[in-house]
């Protein structure tokens, strides 16, 4: 793996979900998330910045977790982690989700996903099978 930045800033997670699966997402409840790809837009402003959020994430990468902080944590267990795009300093998350729903084809997996603090459509997308 490349090194990742220790500043914080904004990060995007190319995800695979190989099977359908029906979650429930915390207080959003229920959602039944088709195969396919996803792309999850978050934030690292903590100790640590980029480089210690995208370190956390990958631990749970397919393991069933014990603990659940973020909506992300519920998926993580069932993907693949395909990808990982840093954008040191920039605090633009909402931003960069709307361009991302807006490519061709894609469309906010969970209304809200990530996305209780901001108020925005939601983090994740889903780009397709």
């Amino acid at each position: 793996p490349h090194s990742l930045p220790r500043e914080p800033g904004t990060y995007a997670l190319a995800l695979r979900l190989d099977e359908i699966h029906r979650l429930v997402i915390g207080a959003l409840g229920p959602w039944t998330f088709p195969a396919g790809c996803y792309l999850y837009v978050g934030s690292a402003w903590g100790p640590g910045g980029l480089e210690a959020r995208i370190a956390r994430h990958r631990k749970r990468v397919g393991v069933p977790a014990r603990t659940y902080r973020w909506h992300i944590d519920y998926l993580l267990p069932f993907v693949c982690l395909e990808e990982v795009w840093t954008f040191p300093g920039r605090d633009d998350e909402c931003a960069l989700a709307e361009k991302l729903a807006s490519l061709p084809g894609a469309a906010r997996a969970v209304h809200s996903f990530g996305a209780s603090d901001c108020g925005c459509g939601g983090h994740l997308i889903w780009v397709g099978a």
